[in-house]
C-alpha cells in the first residue's frame, strides 16, 4: 500500500474528484477516501463516511467480521 498511498493522495489534492478502487484494507481506504461506497456481490451495500461504514452492521458482517 505504501507504493500507492502517495500518488493517490496527490491525485486527491489535485482535485481529481472521482476514483474507483477495489480495496479491502479499511484503514488504507479511510486515509484516502470520503465518502466510501461498499459493494458486495456486484451491488452497493452502503455508502457514507468512513465512521458510518465501519459501524454499519452489513459491512461488519460482510467484510470486517463480528
Amino acid at each position: 500500500h505504501r507504493d500507492l498511498h502517495y500518488p493517490l493522495r496527490r491525485q486527491r489534492q489535485m482535485c481529481i474528484r472521482d476514483s474507483f478502487m477495489i480495496e479491502h484494507d479499511i484503514e488504507f481506504i479511510s486515509s484516502l477516501c470520503d465518502p466510501v461506497i461498499v459493494m458486495t456481490e456486484g451491488t452497493v451495500l452502503t455508502e457514507g463516511n468512513v465512521s458510518s461504514i465501519k459501524n454499519d452492521e452489513r459491512v461488519i458482517e460482510a467484510y470486517l467480521g463480528n
